[in-house]
């Protein structure tokens, strides 16, 4: 915060979505899912709690399937949330549409659709991990 008391930057945005916290949260919010005692309660099932009220259910095109999909949707932006199983598919997915562009091309294009990548160093050692063609 500045002297003013108000936030300078763009913050943070969410990143991926652990594959189980992803499909508890989904349940959630279409009433599908009941949680234990909050005593009771997995690691999983309290971030799923957690972060239910920045994230909502809709039915929206995904581009890495080509289909439309049931999906986690982040509130604020509105694009789709990635699960960490997900991330690298999509990165693939970009890096052979853009024909072998940078990270920083990468980075942007998928942040067009998809809330849940940190930074462009990501992106850089995901695509290290690529085969050579």
């Amino acid at each position: 915060m500045n002297q003013n008391g108000s936030k300078q930057g763009r913050g943070r945005g969410p990143s991926a979505l652990d594959d189980a916290v992803y499909n508890i949260l989904l349940a959630l919010l279409v009433n599908a899912y009941t949680c234990a005692p909050k005593s009771e309660r997995s690691k999983e099932e309290r971030v799923a709690v957690q972060k239910r009220k920045h994230y909502d259910v809709q039915t929206t095109h995904n581009s890495l399937t080509g289909q439309k999909e049931t999906r986690l949707v982040y509130k604020k932006s509105g694009k789709i949330a990635l699960k960490r199983s997900e991330v690298t598919d999509a990165i693939r997915k970009e890096y052979q549409s853009t024909k072998g562009e940078g990270t920083r091309k990468l980075y942007h294009r998928i942040g067009r659709y998809f809330v849940g990548l940190a930074d462009q160093h990501g992106i850089q050692k995901r695509l290290n991990t690529f085969p050579e063609k």
